[in-house]
């Protein structure tokens, strides 16, 4: 009878969640990857792997693979250590040996960005082998780094919050709803503004490329800056609406409906409101419009919350196509978004109605994956 070893079980459990997050990453990257493709074609990618492996240098590519790494181990940590507290902790295995497979694993969910950001060492440094093998080396190092660092980092974190007392006082500078509303976007809202810089990265290139100016650069810098803007408040409307879903029992509290909508839409807009800043560095005269639509874009965004338990593709899905479209409509006509300012105050009253019709002993059930399960039947 062969003897059973728990060191191999706990690598093969988090080898296997490591992949399985990698696979989530993949479809995304591949994703943007044949959108650029079909937009701007190979030349990009030969120009943009010219950019990090030649002509950046050593230091600011290491701060950008870094900064990604970085982001990615961040969101792929709080999946893979989320269980690691609870009954896994009476199993056969060190604390320190946990932490250095969770790590592996968050390692493992990086390998489909490292392996785009190794195609690009590969079309900018060919045919110099050395050179090659030493960038694929160096970005191997960084993702283990940032792997272990996040780990380390969320145990320190952890632990430190864990010595906070248990009747702490309230701040009273911040409202309940903003308080819960911080507390269940958190640190991952870090994730939604590297994806919402891309359409403004994207912007800046495409307008360099073809060195355009006057009113053709205002309107494609409107555009960048409105789906920059529509990304984030999809990305951070899909998380509150997951962490911190419409409460139909709030209705009940001392609290109007509007006020709620509000409270969420100022919430919102203050986050998506930094990302008006690049878009002023860009061009000037296209921050008034794009500015105007986001009030509009964040209430429309606190009504597609209480809608997301009825949407097939939740509250991002809907955020996004309507996105697209004042996006489409501010770059041509500048003006409709003085209409869009005009059209807050209906806004404002039909997400009021959404969240009034909301019915107060609604029951909603929390599926998840009978794999993580250890009550469940199922050994799949």
């Amino acid at each position: 009878m062969s003897r059973f070893n728990p060191g191999s079980a706990f690598l093969i459990f988090h080898l296997r969640v490591g992949t399985r997050l990698a696979l989530r990453i993949l479809a995304p990257v591949l994703a943007v990857v044949f959108a650029l493709y079909f937009l701007f074609k190979p030349e990009f990618f030969v120009f943009l792997a010219g950019v990090l492996f030649r002509e950046s240098g050593l230091l600011i590519l290491a701060i950008i693979s870094a900064t990604v790494m970085f982001f990615i181990s961040r969101a792929a940590s709080f999946r893979i250590c989320s269980g690691l507290d609870g009954w896994i902790r009476h199993l056969p295995a060190s604390a320190s040996l946990h932490r250095r497979l969770a790590a592996l694993a968050v390692f493992l969910a990086q390998i489909p960005v490292l392996g785009l950001l190794a195609i690009f060492a590969v079309m900018a440094l060919w045919p110099d082998k050395s050179k090659i093998v030493r960038a694929v080396l160096e970005l191997t190092i960084v993702g283990l780094a940032a792997a272990y660092g996040t780990i380390y980092l969320r145990k320190t974190w952890t632990a430190s919050a864990r010595k906070t007392p248990k009747n702490r006082v309230f701040r009273r500078t911040l409202s309940l709803p903003t308080v819960i509303n911080w507390r269940a976007v958190g640190w991952k809202i870090s994730f939604a503004y590297l994806l919402s810089f891309l359409p403004l990265v994207l912007t800046k290139l495409f307008v360099i490329n073809n060195g355009w100016q006057g009113q053709t650069l205002s309107a494609a810098v409107r555009c960048g800056g409105l789906l920059s803007l529509t990304v984030f408040l999809a990305f951070e409307a899909n998380m509150l609406a997951a962490k911190r879903p419409p409460w139909p029992w709030a209705r009940t509290l001392p609290s109007s409906a509007l006020r709620r909508i509000i409270s969420d839409s100022i919430f919102l807009a203050a986050h998506a409101s930094l990302l008006l800043l690049p878009v002023v560095l860009i061009d000037l005269r296209a921050f008034l419009p794009v500015a105007a639509c986001l009030p509009f874009a964040a209430v429309r965004s606190a009504r597609a919350i209480r809608q997301s338990p009825e949407l097939r593709l939740g509250a991002a899905g809907k955020i996004l196509l309507e996105g697209f479209l004042e996006a489409s409509l501010v770059a041509l006509l500048p003006w409709a978004a003085l209409a869009f300012l005009l059209g807050l105050p209906p806004a404002l009253i039909n997400a009021a109605r959404a969240e009034q019709k909301q019915k107060v002993g609604r029951w909603l059930e929390l599926h998840h994956l009978a794999a993580g399960d250890s009550l469940s039947w199922s050994r799949e």
